[in-house]
């Protein structure tokens, strides 16, 4: 009886359906939209104090129509940023020989700490504009837009009071490019070999 040697091929996630390749033309735009789309929020974050703030709530008038501008374009970024994040994750998880998906994977982690400046800005400005939950669900009528984000928006405005300040939060992100998630890579790369 011979034995059967295993293939030296390895299973590999279809990802065409995703973008042509980490190369193509339609990756590489996806992956400067992203960047585009974050610089653009921080500006307007930037432009209409969007950050912790002691002035005391808002008017539900003027704040709503900022807080559903925030939401769409957040909700544009986390779907950008979450599908370049698996679509390179299928590489990676399975090759990490692969080094320009590991180099692509470490320059979405570098954004990455951008737009978590981006969700500890807002969780800071929502839990300093409105006074309680009430205030907040007040602008669902002003906006029914934000109606579809009502859980989001509620567990935020209460998770809020426990942050950190900017600069601590800010630096946690930092940090877990180095600390925790260096180790979550380092277990992906000897378990893809």
């Amino acid at each position: 009886m011979t034995e059967k040697k295993p293939s030296m091929t390895l299973p590999r996630w279809e990802l065409e359906s995703i973008f042509p390749g980490i190369g193509s033309d339609p990756f590489n735009q996806a992956f400067e939209a992203l960047g585009g789309y974050t610089d653009s929020l921080m500006g307007y974050m930037d432009q209409n104090g969007i950050d912790k703030h002691d002035l005391g709530p808002g008017n539900p008038p003027e704040v709503a129509p900022i807080l559903r501008s925030l939401m769409e374009q957040m909700e544009t970024i986390w779907r950008l940023n979450s599908t370049l994040g698996s679509y390179l994750y299928g590489f990676i998880s399975t090759d990490s020989f692969d080094m320009q998906a590991m180099k692509k994977n470490s320059e979405l982690e570098l954004l990455g700490v951008r737009i978590k400046e981006i969700r500890i800005r807002f969780w800071g400005w929502l839990a300093s504009s409105f006074q309680d939950l009430q205030a907040l669900e007040r602008t669902w009528e002003l906006e029914p837009y934000l109606v579809q984000h009502d859980f989001f928006l509620k567990e935020t405005f209460e998770q809020a009071r426990y942050q950190m300040s900017m600069l601590e939060e800010t630096l946690t992100s930092e940090l877990a490019l180095s600390g925790a998630n260096a180790w979550s890579r380092l277990q992906g790369t000897v378990t893809s070999q």
